[in-house]
């Protein structure tokens, strides 16, 4: 890392701090004018405190912004001009899943762009393979256990191999939108286009459908390259712990003195909000899902249906929401959902969808 990098870090959770003590000193005002006034246990509560007590609050909320100004400025001057490190830590990536969207209204510097980063030394064969990693992950939690299934498929059956990194803070609509124009003007060429591949996990599988329908839409030419989207525990119809989220925050604001702690859970991201219901059927998707293969981690080991509990984040039955061809799905049965990154079984139904190798084993596509 060099000494640009490291200041635009500091910068960064320094904004980010400040941001977070003037929003607590919102949240202790809330608690402080509802109390004070008396209010009833259910219902609407005073927000605000009055008089005096709200000149104390504005002025640590005044004083508090100054400060963060100033360091900013300081920072800003103290930043070598040299070139980025373009590897991104893991803490970073985590930063933007969670409070992603916050970090761009900001204009905060350790926000995340998106990117496609080539992998280097890989084969540089007739066709392409993008992965796509999952909410609060980058293009590092590929390697998993020792193994990566991109880097596999890419080496097995002569794909370059791209990484995509971007922002799984913001909402689903935005990183599509923002996919879509990167593949039509940095990936896709004017002249022999290249066959692409999409492996995606999590998170990932929505935004590439999302990007997709706009390619659709927009009537762009890289989504007629696409060939296969592997969906690894990708909640297509909502994910089970951003409901539970949700039914929390609505909780929480029944009553005016447990409302201004709901705040705090509220301030998660666009992008995890989506998880609550996935991605809705598209009309764009009626000719996209025929490329579309899913797989679900079930940690019940037995053989089951769709009933399973699923990997420990995504349901069965969410994971296999989308394709419905019988063909396109398959159980991993015992497997959570960040060991969908490493399983065997997993990489063997890989090298059939991606390479047309016939998978073996119990855990195999759906008959």
């Amino acid at each position: 890392m060099n000494n640009r990098q490291f200041v635009d870090q500091l910068r960064g959770l320094s904004q980010l701090a400040i941001d977070a003590t003037v929003g607590v000193t919102d949240v202790v005002e809330a608690m402080h004018g509802t109390i004070a006034a008396a209010s009833m246990p259910l219902g609407a509560g005073r927000q605000q405190t009055q008089g005096v007590t709200r000149l104390v609050y504005s002025t640590i909320r005044g004083t508090t912004r100054l400060i963060g100004i100033t360091l900013n400025r300081g920072l800003r001057l103290a930043a070598d001009p040299a070139g980025m490190d373009t590897r991104t830590p893991a803490w970073q990536a985590a930063l933007n899943g969670v409070f992603g969207d916050h970090l761009v209204r900001t204009d905060n510097p350790l926000a995340l762009p998106m990117r496609l980063i080539e992998e280097r030394h890989t084969n540089h064969g007739r066709s392409d393979l993008l992965a796509v990693h999952g909410l609060c992950l980058n293009e590092t939690s590929w390697d998993h256990e020792g193994h990566n299934h991109a880097r596999y498929l890419s080496e097995s059956f002569d794909h370059k191999l791209y990484y995509l990194r971007y922002n799984t803070g913001l909402s689903l609509g935005a990183n599509g939108e923002s996919l879509d124009r990167l593949l039509e003007t940095a990936w896709y060429p004017e002249a022999d286009p290249r066959p692409l591949d999409i492996l995606a996990h999590s998170m990932g599988g929505l935004v590439v459908r999302s990007a997709m329908a706009c390619a659709v839409r927009n009537g762009h030419h890289w989504v007629n390259q696409v060939r296969r989207v592997v969906c690894l525990g990708t909640p297509h119809r909502g994910a089970a712990l951003e409901k539970l989220g949700h039914w929390v925050d609505q909780l929480l604001n029944v009553s005016p003195y447990s409302a201004p702690v709901g705040r705090l859970g509220r301030v998660r991201s666009a992008g995890i909000t989506d998880l609550r219901h996935g991605l809705p059927a598209l009309p764009e998707d009626a000719n996209l899902a025929g490329r579309f293969f899913a797989v679900a981690g079930s940690r019940d080991g037995a053989h089951g249906s769709r009933s399973m509990r699923g990997d420990g984040l995504v349901s069965v039955a969410s994971a296999l929401g989308f394709p419905r061809a019988r063909t396109q799905q398959m159980i991993a049965r015992g497997v959570g959902h960040f060991d969908l990154l490493s399983d065997s079984s997993v990489r063997r139904q890989l090298a059939h969808w991606i390479g047309g190798r016939q998978p073996d084993g119990e855990n195999q596509a759906l008959e």
